[in-house]
């Protein structure tokens, strides 16, 4: 029987509180969770290209390169390089088509976020949230 492979979440904010309640939350429901502390950091990390092994097999190529994630979390309040800029790369990637993003923002005001011109499943939650109702929305978003 195969082994189900962990989904690959990437975590955006520079707010250490957030970043480790949600990566330990992941990591508990068995998430592969990995953390960017700037939108800079997010697009180098999603730039990578993951490796696909054969459980226990070599590591095999691929023609087009894989998402090096499954979703995508990011806070609209990271500074240095903005939520825009990070959400603009994502939208420009052809291998990230098809791939969920969930944005966590301040208010329920801010929930009208466009959607990357419809080729993005974008999801939004408000701050403060409930830890439980995030991690089942994560869920929904890689099933």
């Amino acid at each position: 029987m195969a082994a189900r492979l962990q989904k690959r979440i990437l975590v955006v904010t520079d707010n250490h509180i957030l970043r480790n309640l949600i990566e330990n939350h992941l990591r508990r429901d068995k998430f592969k969770a990995s953390a960017a502390r700037t939108g800079e950091h997010a697009v180098e990390l999603m730039q990578r290209i993951p490796e696909v092994t054969n459980i226990g097999k070599a590591v095999t190529k691929h023609r087009k390169p894989l998402p090096a994630f499954d979703l995508i979390i990011v806070d609209v309040n990271i500074t240095e390089v903005s939520a825009a800029l990070v959400l603009d790369w994502i939208h420009q990637e052809d291998r990230y088509i098809g791939i969920p993003v969930i944005l966590i923002v301040n208010s329920e005001q801010e929930l009208l976020i466009p959607d990357g011109h419809g080729k993005r499943r974008l999801a939004c939650v408000a701050q403060p949230f409930d830890i439980k109702h995030f991690v089942q929305m994560v869920e929904d978003a890689v099933a």
